[in-house]
């Protein structure tokens, strides 16, 4: 029965008030089953937002081949909350699958390997397999099994909050969540509901906000699987809160960009329209230089009113970052999908990256080029350097892998150029000398330049020690000479 004749009924026989709200939760339920279906909410559906078009805009413009792995993963994930053209996001997926696959995985942080599976998954990919990369096994690979502290993700030093928020991110993502991992991160919350990488030692000093922020976001996604977290949000969430209503510029537009979420999924939809305040502050819609329009500027007004000032450029992941609080989704569930009315965003441009940016003179390195047309033939060259060192088709993916000699090029920093028919791209390669230089084999030989001659390096005690030592021994001098004068 359709839904006219159903609604042709329903009005023979309730009352005309009853009949209408019951149209409504009927509309209303078969809006949240599309959306369900579709996995776009219904900001992806109705397309772009001016402000929103102005970063990505920007974004887009902005030249990529220094940025670092994390960097480029923080770019995939604010091209993806925000819905940018699909071209856009497919490149960066592809380069940050190519960096994964062709490094040592091992090397990798877990803030690099989570971003990096939240990106990859996002995109509709499976992490477990990036070009044959299994990034999931690997990052549960980095939980300790300490007993002292279970569910904590090994990391360096200063980044034990953020590591263990971006990892239970990437593993609830991918359904691979221990709850050890939530239980670890609650026991680091203080008394008033900040998070310490010590607090057994006291919780003191001013928070990390950024820190707090993904925390917070770590325990509500928690929550959404393991009821257990509520107590630890409250507290979180109140303290965050008072920081939100302290002075302008008190919480930055990174970690304001990370609140804006869980506090909407929180409930608490005031704090999280104030946090999403903080960041459109910070956005530049006009400027007297080129360049800026559109960027996340700084992190605080005064660091955006020097930055203008200076006619500074903006660091591109401060808009990467503010993206996802313009853009709010919940990364653990949220799938990409392609907005509509885009415009002024450039097209991709030919880009290069490189596995590794230093490589062994007589070794190779790889090469990943994209923006190229299908079937282009492809040459890279070193600047300073005849000839030519690599060459390659383009797939039918836009996309193609050059492995780069090294054997007959000299040691030094080099512009590798990867040219095409009518494009062209550049990053920077540096080759190294793996055998020891002249000066260093003298000096294994026991040869001495004067250059070389150096006072011993010594520790401060090590130094007062020795200069205690020399004092008695000129004062020992200064005796023996005394008496041998006086018996003359």
């Amino acid at each position: 029965m359709g839904t006219a004749a159903l609604m042709s009924r329903l009005a023979a026989r309730v009352p005309a008030r009853l009949a209408a709200a019951m149209l409504a939760v009927m509309l209303a339920a078969a809006g949240l089953l599309a959306a369900a279906v579709s996995g776009a909410t219904p900001a992806h559906a109705q397309g772009t937002d001016s402000r929103t078009n102005s970063a990505v805009a920007w974004l887009a413009a902005q030249p990529t081949g220094s940025l670092t792995l994390e960097q480029r993963a923080d770019l995939a994930l604010g091209l993806e909350a925000a819905g940018a053209p699909a071209d856009r996001v497919s490149v960066s997926v592809q380069q940050l699958g190519f960096l994964v696959s062709s490094g040592d995985m091992s090397k990798l942080s877990v803030t690099e390997l989570a971003k990096t599976i939240l990106a990859v998954s996002i995109a509709g990919q499976d992490p477990a397999s990036v070009d044959g990369v299994d990034l999931v096994t690997e990052l549960t690979g980095r939980i300790g099994a300490r007993p002292a502290q279970p569910g904590q993700f090994l990391t360096d030093y200063g980044s034990e909050l953020s590591a263990q928020s971006w990892g239970i991110l990437a593993l609830a993502r991918v359904g691979k969540l221990p709850d050890e991992t939530l239980d670890f991160l609650r026991s680091r919350q203080c008394k008033d509901g900040t998070f310490d990488a010590d607090p057994v030692n006291g919780c003191h000093g001013q928070p990390a906000y950024v820190d707090q922020a993904l925390a917070l976001t770590a325990l509500v996604a928690g929550q959404q699987r393991v009821a257990q977290q509520g107590a630890a949000i409250k507290k979180a969430v109140a303290w965050e809160v008072k920081e939100l209503n302290g002075p302008i510029g008190h919480v930055p537009a990174t970690a304001a960009s990370y609140l804006v979420w869980p506090m909407s999924a929180w409930k608490n939809e005031t704090a999280s329209r104030q946090a999403k305040s903080l960041v459109l502050g910070q956005q530049i819609l006009a400027s007297g230089y080129k360049g800026a329009v559109g960027a996340i500027g700084a992190e605080t007004p005064d660091l955006l009113r020097d930055l203008q000032a200076k006619r500074l450029v903006p660091a591109p992941g401060l808009t990467a970052a503010g993206l996802l609080g313009m853009n709010p989704v919940d990364l653990t569930r949220y799938r990409y999908a392609a907005r509509a009315g885009w415009s002024g965003v450039p097209g991709v441009p030919a880009q290069v990256v490189a596995s590794a940016a230093t490589v062994s003179r007589g070794g190779s390195v790889k090469v990943l080029a994209t923006g190229f047309a299908a079937g282009e033939q492809l040459s890279a060259t070193l600047t300073g350097f005849r000839g030519t060192v690599a060459s390659a088709a383009v797939g039918k993916d836009g996309q193609a892998t050059l492995t780069v000699s090294t054997k007959t090029v000299s040691a030094q920093g080099y512009t590798l150029r990867i040219a095409g028919g009518k494009k062209a791209a550049e990053t920077r390669l540096v080759v190294t000398d793996p055998r020891p230089r002249a000066e260093d084999r003298t000096s294994r030989q026991g040869g001495k330049r004067s250059d070389e001659v150096r006072w011993p390096l010594m520790s401060a005690g090590t130094t007062v020690a020795g200069g205690v030592g020399l004092l008695a021994l000129l004062v020992a001098a200064a005796l023996v000479l005394r008496r041998t004068n006086r018996r003359r």
